[in-house]
């Protein structure tokens, strides 16, 4: 592994860390096939959809009511100045803290309202055409299957 490979790893591993919120399950919908679709609420009273399979629906019990952790995939997150019509089942208005810019792709640390962080990498020409900057409102889309569910 070369030392950027391995600096890029330590990176998405942080952003990933850093990538998540506490939450409330609000609602437990019925199986789709092999996964099940869980609606949280965060405590700021943002909600999020999330894609979990049987096996770890079952093995971490879950129910409504129950406070988890939400972590996002910090390169499955799309960024927008406003809010678009995606397919992607998360739409999450929050400000840029932060931007690490590289030559190929840019680490982008995120504020949601509730004060909770979201990280984002996204590759740099993008990020450079959209105009994105510090101090910016702009909306976090994300599908359901880039969030994951943990016990707390």
């Amino acid at each position: 592994m070369t030392p950027r490979m391995a600096l890029r790893r330590l990176m998405i591993v942080r952003s990933s860390a850093r990538s998540c919120t506490s939450t409330v399950i609000v609602m437990v919908e019925r199986p789709l096939s092999t996964s099940r679709a869980v609606s949280v609420r965060t405590f700021g009273d943002m909600r999020l959809g999330v894609q979990c399979s049987t096996r770890q629906f079952v093995h971490m019990e879950i129910h409504a009511n129950q406070v988890v952790t939400v972590l996002v995939d910090p390169e499955q997150i799309v960024l927008s100045r406003g809010r678009a019509t995606l397919s992607m089942g998360n739409c999450l208005s929050c400000t840029v803290q932060s931007i690490h810019q590289d030559q190929v792709e840019s680490f982008v640390s995120l504020e949601l309202g509730d004060g909770s962080r979201l990280c984002a990498t996204v590759e740099t020409p993008g990020l450079l055409r959209v105009g994105i900057y510090e101090g910016q409102k702009v909306y976090a889309h994300f599908p359901s299957r880039a969030a994951r569910l943990c016990l707390d």
